[in-house]
């Protein structure tokens, strides 16, 4: 059996058992609840200390859903370029908590699609979905994943991966988490100030206009999969969003000096 081994326990999340249980718990236990219907999330991959709070508040929102079979995890590669969403091959993902399996069915439904293909290489050392699994098995080990990542800026390759996904989403209801930081730079301020606008431009679901701003004036490190989630909502018809918990690293540790990283959790529901 193939198995995607932990990469970054010990470092972005403790890698004793006991410890990440503890740390999670904590997370999920300080996190308000919010009664929706939800079918996806933002939700931030920086280091636990950081901005596992953040991520808290989505993960208390999954806790309080009906019976969640498969989680789509979507990312932006930070480490390689591909014209593809890859799909992880592999059969399960490793964690401290244990292992978690991958939705094998939902891997080989996609990968007909040329939009996608599995390739495991890009999984292998990128955090970003990785820092998420830890929360699904505090959840329900039972649970399966499907890890996507996306290694291209092709406005064509977003919108033709999130048709695919709407299409398998109306045979089979998946859970969606878009794995993103937000601003990244030398300023609170302008940490703040980016955050807001790119917070506010996604709320307006027009997908065509946040990708035009990418890098303009709005930031986050997941833009691309924000993109492909913002075509998945028009699809969805009727969509809201709800900001779940936004804060930065700077205002985490009390530090206003040095880089800034901004961290999301956002909730879309119908």
């Amino acid at each position: 059996m193939n198995i995607r081994r932990p990469y970054v326990a010990g470092s972005f999340y403790p890698g004793d058992k006991n410890l990440l249980r503890n740390t999670i718990e904590k997370f999920l236990n300080n996190a308000e609840i919010f009664e929706k219907e939800f079918f996806a999330f933002i939700c931030p991959h920086a280091g636990y200390p950081y901005s596992g709070q953040t991520a808290g508040y989505v993960y208390r929102q999954v806790k309080e859903m009906n019976k969640v079979d498969t989680v789509l995890l979507l990312g932006v590669s930070h480490n390689a370029m591909f014209d593809y969403i890859a799909l992880d091959g592999n059969e399960e993902w490793e964690t401290p908590l244990g292992k978690v399996l991958v939705d094998k069915d939902l891997v080989d439904e996609l990968s007909k699609d040329k939009n996608f293909r599995v390739d495991s290489s890009p999984h292998e050392i990128e955090h970003s979905l990785e820092v998420q699994v830890p929360f699904i098995q505090m959840i329900d080990p039972s649970i399966k994943i499907v890890p996507l990542l996306i290694g291209s800026s092709d406005l064509n390759l977003f919108v033709n991966g999130a048709e695919k996904l709407f299409e398998v989403y109306k045979n089979r209801n998946f859970l969606l988490i878009v794995s993103s930081d937000m601003y990244h730079g030398y300023s609170y301020d302008e940490c703040k100030k980016y955050d807001t606008k790119t917070r506010d431009v996604i709320a307006e679901l027009n997908w065509e206009k946040f990708y035009n701003l990418i890098d303009k004036e709005v930031m986050a490190c997941g833009a691309y999969a924000i993109t492909l989630l913002l075509r998945f909502c028009e699809l969805m018809g009727e969509s809201k969003t709800i900001v779940l918990h936004h804060t930065n690293s700077a205002d985490v540790t009390g530090s206003y000096y040095g880089y800034v990283v901004g961290y999301l959790s956002m909730g879309f529901y119908k």
